[in-house]
């Protein structure tokens, strides 16, 4: 993704964030889009929070957490959902710290993905054969 095309993003509603500042400096984002649950309705995804270095252990992240769960309480959303790598051990003991629910280990809920490579597989390959 280039900055132009996430502007884009943006500016289209495709996903929101917030931004950090330190006077006019950026130092931390946090990014997500809207997800769909047929149970539910609509909640965000947070797809990526970022804190420069520097900036960490200052609260930065918290307060992107909150202007997310702030946004979550006025839209009247009914979770928030995200991903993390398993080796990310800081951003797990935050998420500890802030009550989340590790969904793998609660329900055993275990995310997939499909890249361009095995969508086209999907697409094309004649010896799949779903029934409907």
């Amino acid at each position: 993704m280039t900055v132009e095309e996430t502007e884009n993003n943006l500016e289209n509603k495709v996903c929101a964030g917030f931004l950090a500042l330190d006077g006019e400096k950026p130092v931390g984002m946090l990014l997500y889009f809207l997800a769909y649950s047929s149970w539910e309705g609509q909640y965000p995804f947070m797809e990526d929070l970022y804190v420069r270095p520097q900036y960490r252990r200052q609260k930065v992240g918290l307060r992107l957490w909150k202007e997310l769960g702030k946004t979550a309480q006025k839209q009247n959303y009914p979770r928030i959902e995200w991903a993390v790598a398993k080796w990310n051990e800081s951003a797990i003991k935050f998420y500890d710290v802030i009550k989340a629910t590790n969904l793998t280990e609660e329900k055993g809920y275990m995310k997939f993905r499909i890249t361009e490579e095995g969508i086209e597989k999907l697409v094309e390959d004649s010896e799949l054969h779903v029934a409907f």
